[in-house]
């Protein structure tokens, strides 16, 4: 059985779900092949007053919506420009438009490309564009301000506070109870061209998690245009029990609620009620495999998610579902997120930690600085090397990216250690990749460390193919210092190994040579420090890694990034001892290929077992070598392998 210790679970249920796709979404965010570089270019021009609240590329040209009546271009003494909650930019040269001016009488909480990349959507709290009636919605040409004749969509009655387009099909959402004189509440689709209410959606929304106003706040959809996932302050949806989130079915006649469900954000905070509710932020991956949320709330409580971040699979299924991973910032909100593939960036007011264990002021062992913006490992949810820090403020409002790199749009004036007033922008252009190694294939080279026949050493057994091996052989370069050494693995270039004076080293190989060992920054995690001279075995796959303790009867599990070289701070329990696999008895264990491969300590047997889904699988184990098998002793203090 797979728990967490601290008790709060982490390991999302998995399911499969046949879908009819009905076009292809307008992608919010653009996929990125590496994390952006932290140095914000400095073309962007400032916003001098209030916050920026929506990002949007629309052709040439970005569009900024929010609170604000100021801006000025990027240049030192730029003369400052009157703009009103609205404003459009050249996105690679910075200079503000002199013909987009449109006088928006409220704030602007929402702008979205229009298909015919010369418009755009505009959604918010408004009433009024340049005196005119505009009651909450508008689409206005990005060349002259100008409303774009032929949409219409009426007097929508309150606030839209979201929206987006999935190929021919306008979605919004808000606190809206009617459109152009007929109930619909919280959330639409319109004609893209009219404006005019379509009947794609009819749900109806009951109750408030803590406290406000009945509301859909923010929601996203797949790329294929299949699915939405929506965010707010709810309980019910057409009678289904659905708190502060719930995903919908896009490709029937009017939208329905699918099974998919989770009572995570059904805890009140320790700030429930003063937040009125906690999910603030939504955005599916660009391959549509998953969607990550965001939340506010006040420091967490038991089996609750909040002031953070977890990451969804979109294909689960049914109720009770669980994140694959969540990162908590120690009682500070999250308020928005953009995935891109190779980074989940998040942004809010969060004034230190990321990977909190305890979810509250203070951090805890394992928490990691970040201060109000921050990129989290896609995989495991923990924080990235990137760290361009910035003003706490309120919060980062939107983060959009786009081909050419992450968009911040936020309340403060300092961002990556410079000036960029309310908006800042990270290119591609510079960045670092997230390596994400897998096991090695068969055959590997099986490294042995310190064995009894070569103490101090490291000895490799070559062509290891899962039944046989080549002869053993010193590997020269290696030097000496081995016997304080309890396992590793090795990835992306670098061995990594459990030591017993407390800590983790890594070493960069270069063929047969070992660099000398770089201490891993364990964040204050003493506890597990003090386990390393322990360990009985270590490997690593998807950004966990793996380990067993001298006679302890479990398979213990922690998130580990390789790019920024993280320990998680939660430790799972992966498997307690189970028939076949000997956990009491391990002398080291790999992967390869779709199985692990373990020592038993006294008889210096190797065995395989099956590996599914990250653990082994009872009652598969068949020794394949050993001293009474085919000569070969494999007991050392533990062993790694290396591709062949």
């Amino acid at each position: 059985m797979r728990r967490l210790l601290t008790g709060i679970a982490s390991t999302a249920l998995l399911g499969v779900v046949t879908i009819v796709p009905t076009g292809e979404a307008q992608a919010v965010q653009a996929p990125h092949s590496v994390v952006v570089n932290d140095n914000p270019e400095n073309f962007t021009p400032h916003v001098l007053d209030g916050e920026v609240r929506a990002v949007a590329e629309v052709g040439n040209m970005m569009v900024l919506g929010g609170e604000f009546t100021q801006v000025s271009a990027a240049a030192d003494g730029s003369p400052v420009l009157d703009r009103s909650n609205i404003v459009a930019f050249n996105k690679n040269t910075g200079a503000v438009s002199t013909t987009f001016a449109p006088e928006v009488n409220d704030v602007v909480r929402t702008v979205v490309a229009a298909p015919d990349g010369e418009s755009v959507y505009v959604g918010g709290k408004f009433g009024q564009i340049d005196g005119e009636p505009a009651y909450k919605l508008a689409r206005l040409d990005i060349d002259t301000g100008e409303p774009v004749p032929g949409f219409d969509p009426g007097v929508i009655d309150a606030v839209v506070m979201d929206a987006r387009l999935s190929g021919d099909r306008l979605f919004i959402s808000g606190i809206f109870l009617k459109i152009d004189g007929v109930t619909q509440e919280f959330l639409a689709e319109l004609d893209p061209d009219t404006g005019a209410l379509r009947d794609g959606i009819d749900l109806d929304f009951e109750g408030i998690a803590w406290s406000g106003k009945t509301q859909v706040y923010k929601f996203d959809v797949t790329p294929d245009g299949t699915r939405m996932v929506i965010l707010g302050n709810f309980r019910e949806i057409d009678g289904l029990s659905r708190v502060q989130v719930a995903m919908l079915d896009l490709t029937t006649n009017q939208a329905s609620v699918m099974s998919w469900a989770t009572t995570k954000y059904d805890h009140e905070c320790l700030r429930s009620t003063v937040t009125e509710f906690d999910v603030r932020d939504v955005d599916f991956s660009p391959d549509g495999d998953y969607f990550v949320t965001v939340a506010t709330g006040g420091a967490t409580v038991e089996d609750a998610l909040c002031d953070g971040a977890a990451r969804w699979e979109t294909n689960a299924t049914g109720p009770d579902q669980e994140p694959s991973w969540f990162d908590l910032t120690g009682g500070d909100s999250v308020y928005s997120v953009a995935t891109t593939g190779t980074a989940v960036y998040v942004g809010g007011h969060f004034k230190r930690w990321n990977s909190s264990v305890i979810g509250r002021s203070g951090g805890g062992p394992g928490h990691v600085d970040r201060n109000g913006i921050a990129a989290l490992d896609p995989v495991n949810g923990l924080p990235l090397t990137w760290n361009p820090g910035r003003d706490r403020g309120r919060a980062v409002w939107d983060l959009v990216a786009t081909t050419t790199g992450l968009w911040a749009g936020n309340d403060t004036e300092n961002i990556g250690g410079e000036y960029h007033a309310r908006i800042a922008f990270f290119p591609l252009s510079g960045g670092t990749p997230v390596p994400q190694p897998s096991p090695p294939d068969l055959p590997v080279d099986v490294h042995l460390i310190s064995p009894d026949s070569n103490p101090d050493q490291l000895v490799r057994r070559p062509n290891f193919n899962g039944t046989t091996a080549g002869p053993a052989s010193v590997v020269a370069g290696a030097g000496t210092g081995w016997s304080s050494i309890h396992g590793g693995f090795v990835a992306d270039g670098e061995l990594y190994a459990a030591r017993d004076d407390a800590t983790l080293v890594s070493y960069t190989l270069n063929g047969d040579q070992y660099g000398q060992p770089q201490v891993v920054d364990l964040h204050g995690m003493d506890g597990f420090a003090n386990t390393l001279g322990d360990f009985s075995s270590l490997f690593y796959e998807n950004g966990r890694i793996y380990y067993t303790l001298k006679d302890k009867g479990a398979l213990y599990m922690r998130y580990f990034s390789v790019e920024s070289e993280i320990v998680g701070s939660f430790r799972f329990v992966v498997v307690e001892d189970t028939e076949g696999f000997g956990l009491k008895s391990l002398g080291g264990a790999f992967l390869a290929d779709d199985d692990v491969y373990r020592v038993h300590e006294k008889n210096c047997t190797l065995a395989r077992l099956q590996w599914v889904d990250g653990e082994p699988v009872s009652g598969t184990s068949t020794v394949v070598s050993g001293p009474d098998v085919d000569g070969i002793d494999w007991c050392s203090n533990g062993l790694f392998a290396r591709p062949a």
